[in-house]
Parts: structure tokens; C-alpha cells; sequence
């Protein structure tokens, strides 16, 4: 992360090859489609095993078989591959995104709509005195709206406390765990009630048996 932030002051050309998409791999010709790098090592293992390494570490001579032979198979498929998508690039200029196309900008565009219908007659869930849900017009627990006004705050300040505790004062070890946060989802009962529910429970099991 600190690499990352002063990427531009001590090696601007790296960080404006970056901005470039230099940190990704294209497969095809289309630019929306590049993928990571190690997501493309991940797949060139995938050509590699063809199936799966499990158990070939316990069988000598078929671990040498696939790691000889391997390579070669993958090398040969990649190769035949590219020819195909050669030609098939030779046959279509396409190069846009698949979802760039009418139809589908259409359904986009009506589903869009109907959101916006939706809240119009319903109300803006987000302006109303109460947040609730748009199709159950269920009203939200205290607790869960909290959470949802202040994720984005909250992510903040753990963000500065763990670049300022263990980059800059390194008061604490850069591999130790961050505390999940508890936050109240709308899915789920309040805290209180749910502790106060399972005491109710307990208690009623330990009348049956006294």
C-alpha cells in the first residue's frame, strides 16, 4: 500500500504505465475484457493440470508424465487457440463489450425506468423519515439504519488507523488481524432482542426441568 502511494513521486514512468492499464493482460481484442495478471497465471495453471494435479504427487511416474508432457499440451492448445480467435478477429472488428449492444442497453434502460417508478410511487427510501424496504415497505431497525449512514465513515477511520499504525508510527505488526466489524443488517433482529430472546429461551428450558 505505501509502495502504491508513492508510486508517483519515485517512479512516475511505472505509475503512468499503470494509469495506461499496463497491470493487466489481454486475451483478446477487446479492451474491456483485460484481466488481471495473476488471474492469467491462474488460468495458464488451469491449461497446465488439464484437469487436475489431485493425486499425481502420490504416483511418481505420473507426476513426471504431466510435468513433462504438461507444458508441451498447454503450449499446443494456447497456440491452436490463438489461430482460432486470429481468425475469428479477422471475421469480426467487434471489439466493443458484450453488453454493448441495443437490446441489451434497452432492457437496461427499462429496468431503469421501472426503479424510478418504483420510488415515485412509493417514496424515496432514502429521504423518508424512516428507511425501509421498497417492497415490503418494512421499516428498519434503528440500529441497521446507523450502520448503513455511517459504513463509509467508518471505513475511513480504519483505513487511516491501519495505514497510520502500521506504515507510518508502526506501533502494531503489519499481519495483525483486523477486527471484523458487527455491524446490524437489515436481515437480521437487533442485538438487544436477539440476547434478550435467547435468555427468555434458557430460562423457560431451565422451568421445564426444575
Amino acid at each position: 500500500m505505501q509502495d502504491i502511494i508513492s508510486l508517483q513521486h519515485m517512479h512516475p514512468e511505472v505509475a503512468e504505465d499503470f494509469r495506461k492499464g499496463g497491470f493487466t493482460v489481454c486475451k483478446s481484442q477487446r479492451p474491456f475484457s483485460a484481466i488481471a495478471i495473476d488471474q492469467a497465471h491462474e488460468q495458464n495453471n488451469a491449461s497446465l493440470k488439464d484437469g487436475g494435479a489431485v493425486g499425481l504427487t502420490q504416483n511418481p511416474d505420473a507426476f513426471r508424465r504431466w510435468s513433462v508432457a504438461g507444458p508441451e499440451m498447454a503450449r499446443l492448445i494456447a497456440e491452436f487457440e490463438s489461430s482460432m480467435e486470429e481468425r475469428h478477429n479477422k471475421q469480426s472488428k467487434e471489439i466493443r463489450h458484450h453488453e454493448q449492444t441495443v437490446s441489451i442497453q434497452k432492457t437496461f434502460a427499462r429496468q431503469v425506468s421501472s426503479l424510478v417508478e418504483v420510488i415515485t410511487d412509493m417514496g424515496n427510501p432514502f429521504i423518508e423519515k424512516e428507511l425501509m424496504r421498497l417492497d415490503t415497505r418494512d421499516v428498519m431497525d434503528e440500529e441497521a439504519v446507523k450502520s448503513v449512514c455511517r459504513t463509509e465513515e467508518l471505513g475511513v477511520q480504519q483505513y487511516q488507523a491501519f495505514q497510520k499504525e502500521r506504515l507510518v508510527n508502526r506501533s502494531k505488526h503489519v499481519g495483525e488481524l483486523i477486527k471484523k466489524n458487527k455491524l446490524q443488517l437489515f436481515g437480521q433482529p437487533p442485538a438487544r432482542n436477539k440476547s434478550k430472546s435467547k435468555f427468555q429461551s434458557l430460562k423457560s428450558d431451565c422451568s421445564v426441568f426444575s
